[in-house]
């Protein structure tokens, strides 16, 4: 068997040392449809637990269509148009509609990144609008049980309608992604991202255990999230489900909570892979560029991979990351002194990129992990990791670590979407 994984814009092939024993770990997946626009249109039109859109936006005089931001892939430049037709056929008129990006607390885009999210026919329609989370005119609507204070755009709270849209794919601390996300934290103010968020710590120490992939029921993160989203009452949801090639494999609407759910278990249906056992030895990699593009990107792999493997065992992960880390936060994070300072800095002042910092430090702890990438030796020390050439080099360096000769070894050549589940 000489397995062959995606790596920068190639594939890199390398053959095990005798004696080793391979899983390959392919989920089903799915292919591309071939008329995405029109599922959109018949999806809009079939809802679940929903009338059709058409009728929900009767009588509206404005709507506010949710989009997640650059740093999300979600088909946005085939679901708008779609919904900008049923809206116009309902009566609400393009000067009624404003496209409003949920930025989160990530960066603000510029006017080129917004043509390039929903497209050039969307850009000369309709207002595109960037949520700002420091914004001073938020509106409260309340506070969950948990004790999130839930502040939310103006723009969309005082809009006739708003429906939400988004990619449903594998989170690795809110369960997935898509649905209630697009208005927590898509839409609301800093202190609500900071406050759910926190979650994701164990009072403890450490991560939140039950704050981890394909989870919603008793997810702290994701049920604050939901019940936030409840106060905010979208009136529609219309989510996607990409598959590998990040192409639109499934499309789902109606009923924001019932259609995401729905949207959720096709996804795990398709990209969970089932092992028997944790592997001595898990070789991932995020699928090649642009998947790899960086290492906040390919982070995602190693999460995944991370739930394959025996604790003391090897990962071994492939990510050319030519744009190295990703952001400035998360270096200076990796260079706090220790997990516990660390975990005070978050739990003072939550910072996405600091927790995925966190995230990883904590899989170093309990894994031995060699790189394959381009970054250099100092990054590679930053991030903790053994630093290894190429694939030959990180199974001798792998080798150098194990107590068999004859290890288990799983291999994800999709890392980005495949999440191994034991059962």
């Amino acid at each position: 068997m000489m397995p062959s994984i995606g790596y920068g814009d190639g594939q890199v092939d390398f053959e095990l040392p005798d004696g080793w024993r391979p899983s390959l770990l392919v989920p089903k997946g799915m292919p591309s449809l071939e008329d995405p626009a029109g599922e959109v249109a018949r999806a809009v039109a079939h809802p679940v637990s929903s009338p059709p859109l058409t009728e929900v936006l009767d009588g509206a005089g404005s709507l506010v269509i949710v989009v997640s931001d650059k740093t999300r892939i979600t088909g946005a430049g085939v679901v708008l148009p779609v919904l900008l037709n049923a809206a116009n056929d309902a009566g609400v008129p393009d000067p009624g509609i404003t496209v409003l990006f949920a930025c989160g607390t990530h960066a603000m885009h510029t006017d080129e990144e917004r043509r390039a999210i929903v497209g050039e026919e969307v850009t000369s329609r309709v207002r595109l609008v960037d949520h700002d989370c420091r914004a001073e005119d938020m509106v409260s609507v309340g506070t969950t049980g948990a004790g999130t204070p839930v502040r939310i755009n103006r723009m969309a709270h005082e809009a006739d309608r708003l429906v939400i849209t988004g990619t449903a794919q594998f989170h690795y601390f809110a369960g997935f992604g898509g649905g209630r996300k697009s208005v927590l934290p898509g839409i609301c103010a800093e202190e609500t991202i900071v406050r759910n968020h926190a979650f994701t710590m164990d009072p403890g120490g450490g991560r939140n255990p039950h704050c981890r992939p394909a989870k919603l029921d008793g997810n702290e993160v994701s049920e604050d999230m939901t019940e936030a989203t409840r106060m905010v009452s979208p009136d529609f949801l219309v989510n996607v489900v990409l598959n590998d090639r990040r192409e639109i494999a499934a499309v789902f609407a109606g009923d924001w909570e019932k259609a995401h759910r729905k949207a959720c278990e096709t996804v795990t249906a398709h990209f969970a892979v089932k092992i028997g056992e944790h592997a001595d030895v898990v070789i991932a990699t995020p699928g090649g560029y642009p998947k790899d593009i960086n290492y906040i990107q390919s982070h995602k792999a190693y999460d995944n991979a991370f739930y394959a493997v025996k604790k003391g065992g090897v990962v071994i992960l492939a990510a050319e990351c030519r744009d190295g880390l990703g952001n400035e936060i998360l270096e200076e994070y990796l260079a706090v002194p220790s997990i516990e300072e660390h975990e005070k800095r978050l739990k003072d002042h939550f910072q996405i990129s600091g927790h995925t910092a966190l995230a990883h430090r904590l899989k170093t702890q309990a894994v031995h992990t060699i790189m394959v990438t381009k970054m250099d030796d100092a990054r590679a020390a930053l991030l903790g990791v053994e630093r290894a050439s190429d694939m030959a080099d990180a199974l001798e360096k792998a080798a150098a670590h194990l107590e068999t000769d004859r290890p288990l070894v799983h291999i994800l050549p999709e890392g980005y979407t495949t999440l191994p589940r034991l059962g």
